[in-house]
């Protein structure tokens, strides 16, 4: 049974991190939705910052986050929701969603492939990245598949997610993107679940279809990579 230290010590790590992310949020909308103050970003930071000024360990850490952690699952499921709750306008529009989704698929890898090729990096690094915009359990799967580094894959999943959420509010803004389908999609095929999270805060509408447009483009990418690792 746990402690009483240790219960405190839960409550008061995520109550941090709670107010860390929570701050952070309101100073990205106060500031316009700035990239560069991203809440995935700057809490990550002040985290980290508050880590080493206190001198905790990041092992200690995590073990007082599996709350967080165990609600990841059931927070997946529930992006679900908005999936059915839209489903007849997915079906409306689903001739003109497949297009995006093939071109996604495909340009995803093959941009990383071309970019680390004139870089001529190590191979192994090459194929670590092909799978940077699908979702992690997929994208460590198909590194291992064709030859990659899992860890690696990971850290190019999360940097891609993040990137693509951080600039998604400015670039839509610069392009006179304002249609929430087409900023589902592409939150979806770029930036998988990191993207979708921030599809859930413009819309429900646009949280549908960027859960749509993450799981298809998953399957895509997939198939994609699968065939090219056979050539």
């Amino acid at each position: 049974m746990p402690s009483a230290t240790m219960l405190l010590m839960l409550a008061l790590n995520l109550l941090i991190t709670y107010t860390v992310f929570n701050l952070s949020s309101k100073l990205y909308h106060y500031c316009k939705h700035f990239p560069l103050i991203h809440p995935l970003i700057l809490s990550a930071l002040v985290l980290v910052a508050l880590l080493s000024v206190f001198d905790i360990a990041i092992e200690d850490y995590q073990q007082n986050s599996q709350v967080i952690m165990m609600m990841l699952a059931p927070a997946t499921v529930a992006l679900g929701v908005p999936l059915y709750k839209n489903l007849a306008v997915l079906a409306k529009y689903k001739s003109a969603i497949f297009i995006p989704l093939l071109l996604g698929a495909i340009i995803s890898p093959c941009s990383a492939l071309l970019l680390l090729w004139l870089f001529k990096v190590d191979s192994s690094l090459l194929l670590s990245m092909i799978s940077k915009s699908i979702t992690s359990p997929i994208a460590i799967d198909i590194t291992k598949l064709v030859g990659g580094i899992p860890a690696i894959a990971v850290i190019f999943v999360i940097i891609s997610g993040i990137i693509g959420a951080a600039l998604a509010t400015p670039l839509f803004s610069l392009l006179a993107i304002k249609h929430d389908i087409s900023k589902g999609l592409s939150l979806g095929i770029a930036s998988h679940a990191i993207g979708t999270s921030s599809a859930v805060q413009i819309s429900e509408q646009c949280a549908a279809f960027s859960v749509l447009a993450m799981c298809l483009n998953g399957l895509l990418t997939t198939l994609v990579i699968v065939l090219y690792s056979l050539i």
